[in-house]
């Protein structure tokens, strides 16, 4: 996704990399950046989903509707995200929740029960978000009528918010867990025995699925009480010559089109 956290460049030590599961799926998130890949070529990589951005903040993501038309024609299920902002960085919730509702409408429709939900991106640095800001965003959005898929972060993000475990108290995380640990991905005193530093992942370049490390990666253990639902692995895939993050997802279609339509995780 945009706006990434700074990490290190150091070369990573290759691993080896276990089998995928046959019931294994990997999908691209795509957004303006990648502006002009053909989808199809995705499909024909052996990708079986797409999450497109629909905004950053108020900014709505002028190809959007393009990237869902072009997903839905090359077979892919199709998913949507919103790039969080904190309400210190200019707009309310529910402001940026209305141009999320725009924006599937623009793609899908005026019938938004055939729209998919929409993860919230929680990675903002200029005014962190915690637990309490993602449910109010998921309530702006529901007030829109559109549903909220979950949660995309990294461990650290949530971590540093000092947030609770998934699902405690009043303020319970809504939907999914689409968590992303990318190679090099500095993991520091992770209480769920994935810490230190992840060099492990290769995959920079692969178009299709090669690079994904496996169903016992460490990664896909608990955090916060929460098994993850999607695995972002890279964020330096390649397809038809654009760099993309590469997610994977163990179940099968009928399961990943549950959790991407909201009624399928948490």
């Amino acid at each position: 996704m945009c706006c990434r956290f700074t990490r290190s460049r150091r070369t990573p030590t290759p691993r080896p990399r276990s089998a995928i599961n046959s019931r294994t799926l990997t999908g691209v998130d795509v957004s303006e950046w990648q502006d002009g890949l053909p989808l199809s070529a995705a499909a024909a990589a052996g990708h079986r989903f797409a999450i497109v951005r629909a905004c950053d903040g108020t900014y709505a993501d002028p190809v959007f509707a393009s990237h869902v038309a072009d997903a839905r024609r090359s077979g892919l299920l199709v998913g949507a995200y919103w790039y969080v902002r904190h309400p210190l960085e200019g707009t309310t919730f529910r402001e940026q929740a209305r141009v999320v509702a725009k924006q599937l409408v623009s793609a899908f429709g005026t019938v938004l029960d055939d729209a998919p939900a929409v993860w919230l991106d929680v990675e903002t640095v200029s005014h962190r978000l915690g637990v309490d800001d993602v449910v109010a965003a998921a309530r702006a959005l529901e007030a829109e009528g559109v549903r909220c898929a979950g949660m995309y972060a990294t461990r650290s993000y949530w971590r540093l918010r000092r947030s609770p475990a998934f699902g405690d108290g009043p303020c319970e995380v809504p939907g999914g867990l689409w968590l992303a640990q990318w190679p090099g991905g500095a993991l520091k005193g992770d209480e769920d025995g994935c810490g230190g530093h992840e060099g492990a992942i290769a995959g920079g370049g692969h178009e299709g699925s090669s690079a994904y490390p496996g169903d016992d990666h460490r990664a896909w253990r608990p955090f916060r009480g929460r098994t993850p639902d999607l695995w972002q692995f890279t964020d330096r895939g390649s397809v038809a010559g654009f760099t993309v993050d590469v997610n994977a997802f163990r179940g099968d279609e009928g399961d990943l089109a549950r959790l991407l339509a909201g009624v399928g995780s948490g």
